[in-house]
């Protein structure tokens, strides 16, 4: 099994901080809403030079919500192929990458597992069926004042974590 890397490796640093103080239990998962506070800090824990951001910017925004802003900047900034998955209904539930190398990329970072990668979204998809959902690669325009603003700070988030999304 490939070493865990991204937010998936800060995931799991967070969930044994967790059951070191007992908050938690050894057999209990957490998800990624730590993402919603992360400051603005690079991998080695230094200020993010790249932006003087005074406020902590939500990440999980971009996993739920602005995901196809931050597809887009994966595609855009390393060429990696958008893709799309949508619910039974149609609508779309997750933009994210796919690299050369078929690892799944969104905001998280990097996984070659796909079951690990869409559990995330197990409200809207049946991760034990997932190719029976409609995927596609269409790109999405980001047009309004807001979507520009928010693909913006994709840059950003790209920029202090680097290593995460190279």
């Amino acid at each position: 099994m490939k070493e865990l890397q991204g937010f998936y490796l800060e995931r799991e640093k967070y969930r044994k901080a967790l059951i070191e103080q007992g908050t938690i239990e050894p057999y209990e998962e957490i998800g990624f809403e730590f993402m919603e506070n992360i400051k603005v800090l690079d991998e080695k824990g230094g200020f993010c030079k790249t932006k003087n951001f005074l406020f902590p910017i939500n990440y999980e925004k971009y996993l739920h919500g602005w995901c196809f802003a931050f597809a887009m900047r994966l595609h855009n900034e390393f060429g990696y192929k958008i893709e799309n998955i949508y619910g039974d209904d149609g609508e779309l539930v997750h933009a994210y990458c796919l690299t050369p190398a078929g690892e799944y990329i969104d905001v998280r970072g990097k996984t070659t597992n796909e079951k690990e990668f869409f559990t995330e979204f197990e409200d809207w998809l049946d991760i034990d069926e997932l190719c029976q959902y409609k995927r596609d690669n269409a790109l999405h325009k980001i047009a309004t004042d807001e979507e520009k603003a928010m693909y913006g700070i994709t840059r950003h988030i790209i920029n202090c974590h680097r290593g995460y999304y190279a």
